[in-house]
């Protein structure tokens, strides 16, 4: 692990609007014993070799890809054809056996602030439209600083958010704002705190204010019978955590990933709609 946090994070983000980028947040991570996985040319074993996956870094596959029209039918079934280079749209291919979907892992029990029934009142009026009125309902929770808290063995995984109508100004982002225009009917995240018996890590802020929320994602929200959740920890084949956060809508939506190694952020993987 290399002490400079700017070395060892990635900034793996997908722009909208730029093909061949990535459309769909299927992602998948290696489990090979030896920390990699070889991409090969071709789906053979003696096929050139022009790429490799490490260990805790999300890759995605090759049905991913904004406007793809190649056609993978004839890949045989042990082989999976991966985006190699989001820029050119480039493709290679690894053993299946060697990689594992990243929303497959384990899934950590959790314990939410808020209930999925539980809604903030929001009081319509003539000069709010049926969609307007809907929106708002949707993303109000009834404590003001909602968290959900993650615990796996002797670790835990805090994720706490915060109604930007509630602060006097806006949270400065560096850079360009994840998910949309900001306005005050949405959220931020206030914190994500790992804490393990031998350390406690805290995201820097100026990371956790580039996203927007127009729902709160650490709040579960009724859709028919179930219950939606945006936020999700998830358990790698060698005991590394991944954070997973929903948000946006439609064009502005996006997916991010944060890998934690020996409590500690290693690595991020940002993708947003085509």
């Amino acid at each position: 692990m290399k002490s400079n946090l700017f070395r060892i994070i990635h900034w793996g983000i997908l722009f909208v609007c730029f093909l061949p980028h990535v459309c769909k947040s299927e992602r998948y991570v290696t489990i090979d014993p030896d920390g990699f996985t070889y991409i090969r040319e071709k789906p053979d074993v003696r096929s050139k070799i022009i790429g490799k996956v490490e260990r805790y870094k999300p890759f995605y596959d090759a049905y991913s890809l904004c406007m793809n029209e190649e056609d993978y039918s004839s890949v045989p079934e042990n082989w999976m054809p991966v985006v190699l280079d989001e820029e050119t749209g480039s493709v290679g291919y690894v053993y299946r056996k060697y990689i594992r979907d990243i929303y497959e892992l384990p899934r950590v029990e959790h314990v939410w602030c808020c209930p999925c029934s539980e809604l903030y009142p929001v009081m319509k009026n003539d000069s709010m439209s049926q969609s307007d009125y809907e929106y708002r309902l949707r993303g109000r929770s009834l404590s003001e600083n909602c968290q959900v808290t993650f615990t796996h063995q002797q670790t835990t995984v805090l994720v706490a958010v915060k109604p930007l109508d509630s602060i006097d100004e806006l949270p400065p982002p560096e850079g360009w704002v994840i998910g949309g225009h900001r306005s005050k009917d949405d959220f931020y995240l206030r914190e994500i705190t790992i804490t393990s018996p031998d350390k406690i890590y805290t995201f820097p802020d100026d990371m956790l204010h580039r996203f927007n929320f127009i729902n709160s994602p650490v709040r579960k929200y009724q859709s028919g019978d179930e219950c939606m959740v945006y936020t999700n920890v998830l358990i790698g084949h060698f005991g590394e955590i991944y954070i997973q956060i929903s948000g946006g809508d439609a064009a502005e939506s996006f997916d991010v990933i944060w890998s934690i190694v020996d409590g500690e952020l290693f690595w991020e993987d940002i993708w947003r709609a085509c």
